[in-house]
């Protein structure tokens, strides 16, 4: 008898951690990278750019500027019609297509998102710029279902620039989704933290998959690093919710 309860409490016990992982947040993409500009400098640049634009509506910089700074005010549908402006003006401006996709993936519009991503890779011409993109294309695949090309396309990416961490950002975010590539996923997030410790979003999204492998002490220590260097951003509010549910769940 006693047998059989010691097996129910570990299966409770287990059932109860295995819903708690699965109800955790999703990882931070790699478009949603924080910045630092607060709400007032955005706002006393929006106003600036709104009037730049009333003067010189066809000019494709101020467009995708007012754009930017839309979505940032989180205002999206504004930014996708100053964004499509702006294509209209430029269409084979990477930029403006680049824009748009991160717009569409705000927008949770996948499918559009990942056509734009695919035309601003098109028309890019160097590395860095290449970079940006494969930053918003990689969850767009990841979006639409793609593994398989979101696997092969970052695999691709990471061996041509083996030292960009941000490119291994995105390979470990790609492989986060697989519960396959769980562990592999790990380990590339810490390469990315080595190469730049300023990721910050690298220790919340390595605390969700510690979380899922039942790291939970280990996972805490990552949500700390990550509150500790972005105190006062939205991955450090992030970070801060998820050790008080860790806590609580404790």
């Amino acid at each position: 008898m006693r047998l059989i309860i010691a097996i129910q409490l570990v299966c409770a016990l287990w059932l109860g951690q295995e819903a708690f992982a699965n109800d955790l947040p999703k990882p931070i993409p790699p478009y949603r990278l924080d910045h630092q500009a607060n709400q007032a400098e955005l706002l006393a640049r929006y106003e600036r750019l709104k009037v730049k634009v009333s003067d010189s509506p066809n000019a494709i910089q101020s467009l995708i500027e007012l754009a930017e700074v839309e979505s940032d005010l989180g205002d999206i549908d504004q930014g996708i019609k100053h964004a499509r402006s702006a294509a209209n003006q430029a269409p084979d401006d990477w930029r403006v297509h680049a824009l748009l996709a991160k717009l569409f993936l705000l927008d949770r519009n996948a499918l559009s998102a990942r056509l734009q991503a695919e035309r601003a890779l098109e028309l890019t011409k160097n590395q860095d710029n290449r970079q940006a993109v494969i930053c918003l294309l990689l969850p767009a695949l990841v979006d639409c279902k793609d593994f398989s090309r979101a696997d092969k396309l970052s695999k691709i990416e990471v061996k041509r620039s083996p030292k960009d961490p941000l490119l291994i950002f995105c390979r470990a975010f790609v492989l986060s989704t697989s519960v396959e590539s769980q562990q592999e996923a790990i380990t590339t997030y810490r390469a990315a933290m080595a190469l730049d410790p300023s990721l910050q979003e690298c220790h919340y999204n390595l605390a969700l998959l510690l979380v899922a492998a039942s790291e939970q002490k280990e996972a805490i220590n990552e949500l700390k690093s990550c509150l500790q260097a972005s105190s006062g951003t939205q991955t450090g509010k992030l970070a801060e919710e998820l050790i008080s549910k860790l806590s609580h769940q404790d």
